[in-house]
């Protein structure tokens, strides 16, 4: 069987538009891929962006980095508390809100969109897509 690519496990994801009052509490240190890292450099080139602070990127457990957020304890692609990368968020942050345990704080959800093991497929299906 095919494994699908990050892009399709990405689409399999629906948009969801959470009540959120852009607090920024949910972006915090994460672990992204290479792969996603990449993708956030070449969008945040090709777009020109700036930012307060350096974005960088350090290693991490296996394959992953994550982001060197010492001076300001929240994600460094947030500005005005919204994601200046939305459009090529990393997969956590895209499955954030749809699963139990990935919820804003503030406003429990109370349907998800994937149980547990869905969740936890997808996640599966990302890391092997990433290989």
């Amino acid at each position: 069987m095919r494994r699908p690519s990050l892009q399709e496990i990405y689409n399999s994801i629906p948009d969801l538009k959470l009540p959120c009052e852009n607090c920024g509490r949910c972006c915090g240190n994460i672990l992204l891929t290479r792969l996603e890292m990449q993708n956030i450099m070449q969008y945040c080139e090709t777009n020109k962006l700036q930012f307060s602070h350096p974005v960088v990127f350090v290693p991490a457990k296996g394959d992953y980095v994550t982001f060197n957020i010492k001076l300001t304890k929240h994600c460094p692609l947030l500005i005005d508390n919204k994601c200046s990368i939305y459009a090529v968020r990393p997969f956590i942050c895209r499955l954030y809100g749809h699963a139990k345990g990935l919820s804003c704080k503030e406003k429990q959800a109370k349907d998800y969109t994937f149980t547990e093991s869905q969740a936890n497929r997808l996640c599966r299906l990302a890391r092997e897509a990433w290989h």
